[in-house]
């Protein structure tokens, strides 16, 4: 719901009167302020209903989205940024950024078919690179880290179709020879491949989070982080795996942070809303937009907001 061109919304009853012209005409209905910031509604709300995963993809920064939008307007079809909340509504499972470097560590011994696809000179410079320094707050040796992990990432992203079909199917055919747990990686890694078999984002998985959410709970996607939402529940969006859509490997590779950390790093915590007992406030460290949670059941059917200016 909102005012994109792609699905733009109407008045109800009238399905040829669009949100954004009223918006145009009336810009009060906005109030002044968001009016003269924005000059349209500044985000767009969705409801999703994910049976099976998204794409891996990154929404680019305002001066990215810019670049591309005016370089390449038939792949990208405006020039805004796209921060993105997810609430969910039930059990909700998604891939949210990198994982902490001694997971991935863990992996590359755990998962020879990951450490061949990469190779050899890749997987022993990372293992160098990070081993013992996982955790720094050195600013160096969180360079040094995020230069590892961005050529450990290139590695996998750039492989070559065959070699990543290869190294797929030899992985597959090793897990479901041995018990799997259920909620574990290896099961993750087994479905995901019954959905995009041999697709390079199988191997993404040991690279970013698990994250999976409780009704209520919350992660924030900004600018440049990677994501795919894979159960439970656009444009300007930087595609890279588990989609049969255009992928823009290069663009992703030179946009991300790189930044790593654990999966509940990844999780907005909501705080109450202005006293309330029943609504919760998300609010993601963007000027754009905040979510508003409020539960109501039949003994208490109404929500009233004290005057924060009282």
């Amino acid at each position: 719901m909102g005012t994109h061109p792609n699905g733009p919304s109407v008045l109800a009853g009238q399905p040829t009167v669009y949100l954004k012209d009223i918006i145009k005409s009336n810009p009060e209905v906005l109030t002044s302020e968001i009016a003269k910031i924005y000059g349209d509604l500044p985000f767009l709300f969705k409801v999703l209903s994910v049976n099976k995963a998204l794409s891996i993809q990154a929404h680019p920064d305002k001066v990215l989205g810019k670049k591309l939008f005016e370089k390449f307007p038939n792949l990208y079809k405006d020039p805004n940024h796209k921060p993105e909340m997810a609430v969910a509504i039930t059990r909700f499972e998604a891939l949210c950024g990198f994982r902490p470097l001694e997971e991935i560590l863990s992996f590359l011994s755990k998962y020879p078919e990951f450490r061949e696809l990469v190779g050899s000179d890749i997987s022993s410079h990372f293992i160098q690179t990070v081993t013992g320094k996982e955790d720094s707050n050195v600013h160096e040796n969180i360079l040094s880290n995020k230069t590892a992990l961005r050529q450990l990432f290139a590695a996998v992203m750039t492989a070559d179709a065959d070699i990543v079909t290869f190294q797929v199917k030899k992985l597959i055919s090793r897990l479901e020879s041995s018990d799997i747990l259920v909620g574990s990686v290896q099961e993750l890694l087994i479905r995901l491949n019954e959905q995009f078999p041999g697709d390079v984002g199988i191997f993404c998985v040991l690279m970013l989070n698990h994250v999976i959410l409780e009704p209520s709970q919350a992660i924030f996607l900004g600018a440049n982080e990677p994501h795919a939402y894979l159960s439970g529940a656009s444009d300007n969006v930087i595609r890279a795996g588990l989609t049969p859509k255009f992928k823009d490997v290069a663009v992703l590779l030179d946009m991300l942070t790189y930044r790593y950390g654990n999966a509940e790093s990844q999780i907005l915590t909501p705080i109450p809303y202005n006293n309330s007992k029943s609504s919760l406030l998300y609010d993601p460290p963007i000027e754009e937009f905040s979510v508003l949670l409020a539960t109501l059941n039949p003994q208490n059917k109404k929500e009233a907001y004290e005057d924060q200016s009282a």
